[in-house]
């Protein structure tokens, strides 16, 4: 019966990692993308992924084969993020106009809008997962991630020839970020020092980003990353 399970497990593994091979190939897609919001969303779940390959790769029983192939994914997911940033730094850098902090065109309004929409995701997916059961370190990332949005926000807010209601939807947004720093900041005066995870607790997160995996496939909300998971969507078990 050990025997059944782990193979059981092995193949479970093996389909979840062709799976993520595809999820890369239709990352590099959408690279291609004019529009940053269309990355918002795979570019944040890159972080569960690499936490998921990162657990794997701890497993004992795993085949040299499928370890290196986990090591490839886990390159290729990394440059998905570098390559999302840069884009980001890009838009940002040319929003404004290179002599004066003043707004270009309509086409840079344009870009500003994505932009904050992007910003105003990954503010939500920071949001709906900080809570007390995540690690020390995983709440000092949170925080040093929502120094970059207000940095950022800060940036737009005050480009000149910026309409109001944008400006206006960016300090919502400043608020918001600030309120769930606060949030984070209370749980870390609880919380203590990184510790080794004991074997259950082992068990227990590869269980669960498993099961982030399939139902990131199945119950995605984003109509955009449905459009490019849905081809695979049945092969997950």
């Amino acid at each position: 019966k050990d025997q059944n399970k782990i193979q059981r497990n092995l193949k479970q593994i093996h389909d979840n990692l062709y799976n993520l091979e595809q999820i890369v190939e239709n990352q590099k897609l959408l690279l291609n993308s004019d529009d940053i919001r269309l990355l918002a969303e795979p570019y944040l779940r890159t972080d569960d992924i690499l936490e998921y390959l990162q657990v794997l790769q701890s497993e004992n029983n795993l085949p040299y084969i499928m370890k290196e192939k986990i090591s490839v994914i886990k390159q290729d997911i990394e440059k998905f993020k570098i390559n999302v940033r840069q884009n980001f730094e890009h838009i940002i850098q040319n929003i404004g106009s290179s002599n004066k902090h003043k707004l270009r065109t309509e086409e840079s309004l344009a870009r500003a809008e994505e932009i904050v929409d992007f910003l105003k995701t990954f503010l939500d997916h920071l949001e709906n997962k900080a809570d007390s059961k995540q690690d020390h370190s995983n709440l000092i990332q949170t925080i040093n991630q929502l120094n970059n949005i207000l940095k950022t926000l800060e940036y737009l807010v005050n480009i000149e020839w910026l309409p109001l209601i944008l400006k206006n939807k960016i300090r919502i947004i400043e608020e918001n970020t600030k309120n769930v720093e606060k949030y984070i900041n209370n749980l870390l005066r609880f919380k203590s020092t990184p510790e080794r995870p004991v074997n259950n607790q082992h068990v227990n997160r590869l269980e669960e980003a498993a099961l982030w995996l399939q139902n990131f496939v199945t119950h995605s909300e984003n109509p955009e990353v449905n459009n490019y998971v849905n081809h695979f969507s049945n092969e997950f078990i």
